[in-house]
């Protein structure tokens, strides 16, 4: 259980109000009170809003983000729902593009979804770079971390 489950909605201050375009996006796609994070994108396209506005509306709908695209959070029973890491063959261009687009406090998960576009791989590949060269993912574009 994840320790904000059940008060999303409390990391927000009290007079924020529900983006209703985001809303009617978002809740087309919940399915038993959670939403994948590929549903909550395409939500946010469809609404023509931000990810960012997307998990504000997610955290006042209490609705629970699962099957991270980059593989850090819900995928199952494994540690922690993270999904199982290995390299790539072939993988000295995204370990290039991911530690150029990388800061000395990490890399962002907008930025890390960039150079696995650059590199031409999948977002848990880059993701993947990051796990084993200990680079830390931070700024969920839906705020989930």
């Amino acid at each position: 259980m994840h320790q904000d489950e059940g008060n999303y909605a409390g990391k927000h201050p009290a007079e924020t109000e529900l983006n209703e375009k985001a809303a009617k996006a978002v809740q087309d796609r919940v399915r038993n009170e959670r939403i994948t994070c590929l549903a909550a994108h395409e939500a946010a396209a469809e609404a023509g809003v931000s990810p960012a506005v997307i998990g504000q509306t997610l955290d006042l709908l209490e609705v629970r983000i699962n099957g991270c695209q980059l593989g850090l959070f819900g995928h199952g029973g494994k540690d922690h729902g993270k999904a199982e890491f290995k390299l790539p063959e072939n993988a000295e261009t995204l370990i290039t593009a991911v530690k150029k687009a990388a800061g000395p406090d990490g890399i962002s998960c907008y930025e890390l979804w960039k150079a696995a576009e650059t590199a031409g791989c999948s977002k848990q590949d880059a993701a993947a770079v990051c796990e084993t060269a200990d680079i830390k993912i931070k700024d969920c574009q839906l705020g989930a971390f």
